[in-house]
């Protein structure tokens, strides 16, 4: 499939495992909070930013906090990729920051994604965003620069390298690249605990180039259900603490669907209705037939998905005594089909052998089939 899109994709700043950001020196509490990240169990990872783990970068500006109108604005924004014209969404928990700051996150999102470089008027936009309607940024490396132009205004002088880390972005770049080259390569030798060296240097250089933007080939973006990006799920962070109840309120309303949240600062309750339908429109919207999410299989996740499209999973084998969950949904005229797989962890599979197993199971017994639908169809 030929795009009718921007340049190819670069490294996608959401999981950016393959950014560094040189820091001033962090407090002694911040210090604190980060060695609790790399503590984290494996099955929590999908919570967290791979990248967590070179610098630690404290906020640009002194008691820096979100205002009313940044935080409204993020429930708009659904996400990275090429939206339009995706073949497959992932989903999942929240975003994180990358080595980014959450003040630089935020204040990037609000005023410069979806709209091009210079421009103060939205191209990536969808509807009214005073209503329901969301806007997206298209490539990942676009919305890492406008990132890294932030910090630089604000004096930093951040670095970027061109490494992978984690499990997350190869992982989804062996499923891709499984289904694009099938033709020529058969889908097991993405999956081979001994890669040569090639191959392995094509997945790397996929997850750096190829996930969450407009190019040839299969379309694929990312969103995710809470709109406050966070370095850790498992944290609550300075720049969040608006009021003494925001926290509490916030996750209640999001994670245990509690209504009649709400301080002075915001009715989260509505705000979680709000991101629902919000992110229910722009699925429709996307020619995406496929949707996947990766951790929380059987947890926070399922029932999220649960509850947005009003529907019920059943649970489906793999391999190694690992089982996935399924459902389809259907939204207008079309059928969008909806897998939950364990976070692609070595350590949550048993070994990494056991996990490629799995996702070749996946692929070849239950993706490529509806892929191969789909490209017909089309």
């Amino acid at each position: 499939m030929v795009r009718n899109s921007q340049e190819l994709c670069k490294p996608a700043f959401f999981y950016p495992e393959e950014l560094k950001v040189i820091s001033t020196e962090a407090s002694e509490g911040e210090l604190l909070a980060y060695e609790a990240i790399k503590k984290t169990s494996p099955a929590q990872q999908e919570h967290i930013d791979d990248s967590v783990g070179t610098e630690y970068l404290e906020t640009e500006t002194p008691d820096w906090r979100i205002s009313p109108e940044q935080y409204q604005r993020l429930i708009h924004y659904v996400g990275c990729g090429n939206f339009p014209e995706a073949d497959i969404l992932f989903f999942g928990n929240e975003e994180g920051t990358g080595t980014f700051s959450i003040e630089a996150n935020v204040e990037a999102r609000c005023s410069t994604f979806g709209k091009e470089p210079g421009s103060s008027s939205y191209t990536y936009t969808f509807g009214d965003l005073e209503t329901d309607g969301f806007f997206w940024e298209p490539a990942a490396l676009g919305g890492r620069d406008k990132i890294v132009d932030y910090l630089r205004a604000k004096g930093g002088k951040p670095k970027v390298s061109d490494t992978v880390r984690g499990s997350f972005l190869p992982s989804i770049s062996r499923i891709v690249l499984a289904l694009e080259n099938q033709a020529n390569t058969p889908i097991e030798s993405w999956f081979e605990t001994d890669h040569s060296k090639e191959t392995e240097r094509k997945i790397k250089e996929f997850a750096l180039q190829g996930l969450f933007c407009p190019r040839e080939g299969i379309q694929t973006a990312l969103t995710d259900w809470r709109h406050l990006p966070r370095p850790n799920e498992g944290a609550w962070y300075d720049e969040y603490r608006v009021t003494e109840t925001i926290e509490k309120c916030y996750l209640s309303a999001y994670n245990q669907f509690a209504s009649a949240k709400k301080d002075s600062f915001s009715d989260y309750s509505e705000d979680a209705e709000k991101r629902k339908r919000i992110l229910l429109n722009a699925f429709v919207k996307s020619p995406a037939k496929v949707l996947i999410g990766l951790g929380g299989a059987n947890g926070f996740k399922k029932e999220v998905l649960s509850r947005l499209f009003g529907l019920s999973f059943e649970p489906v084998d793999l391999a190694h005594g690992i089982s996935m969950n399924r459902a389809v949904a259907h939204l207008g005229s079309k059928e969008m089909s909806i897998f939950l797989l364990p976070f692609p962890s070595a350590q949550v599979y048993g070994s990494k052998g056991e996990l490629l197993d799995c996702l070749k199971t996946f692929v070849i017994e239950h993706l490529a089939p509806l892929m191969d639908k789909q490209h017909r169809q089309n």
